[in-house]
């Protein structure tokens, strides 16, 4: 488990528009052989340099540096992504459903087909992933210990997955289906893990 500090010693976490102190975030990994993942939630952040968005259907979004980027994902089965605070924010094919920057929707229902745009400070995300699986395998640790792993039917819903410290997000939902990160909260057939429920934010302060 590890222990989110900020500059005050308090994390700030918000469930729906309610505040809740908390301060513990997981390192979780979960790859399975089949079913289908599905991905919502946003990702924002500051551009610190100049840079682009490249869409499916050809289009080019121009990012500035200091826009503020919000990135609305609902994918299925598909895209990659890959966050690494303070340093990278690398996205290719991976549905959305909205893109903002400084507040205004610049596009809607597209694929990016290519994002990569170095953050300034922070990179937030509410990223949630719920994977129904009917057959196959599946390995899921939390904090190192597996909690599946082998023949597996059920669900995994994974909560605010995000970059944290060292630990990078990787999202990769196409011919392999694997994630690594942290989060905020596990549920698999039943049983939970901190957060569940609620989207999750992890505001972390550092």
């Amino acid at each position: 488990m590890l222990r989110a500090v900020s500059v005050l010693g308090v994390v700030l976490v918000v469930l729906s528009v309610v505040g809740v102190a908390r301060g513990d975030v997981y390192r979780v990994e979960f790859h399975s052989s089949g079913g289908s993942w599905n991905v919502t939630g946003y990702i924002e952040f500051v551009a610190a340099v100049d840079g682009s968005i490249s869409l499916g259907n050809g289009a080019r979004i121009d990012v500035l540096r200091g826009d503020k980027v919000r990135v609305v994902v609902n994918a299925v089965d598909k895209g990659f992504v890959w966050l690494d605070q303070g340093v990278s924010v690398r996205i290719i094919g991976l549905p959305v459903e909205a893109i903002y920057v400084n507040g205004v929707e610049v596009a809607e229902d597209s694929i990016i087909e290519e994002l990569s745009i170095a953050p300034r400070g922070r990179i937030t995300s509410t990223l949630k992933l719920v994977a129904a699986i009917d057959s196959g395998a599946a390995r899921l640790t939390i904090d190192g210990e597996p909690v599946i792993d082998g023949a597996y039917e059920g669900y995994v819903i994974i909560y605010g997955l995000n970059a944290y410290g060292d630990t990078r997000l990787s999202l990769h939902i196409d011919t392999h289906y694997v994630v690594y990160g942290v989060a905020g909260g596990v549920e698999w057939n039943g049983r939970v893990v901190g957060v569940s429920e609620f989207p999750f934010l992890l505001d972390v302060l550092e």
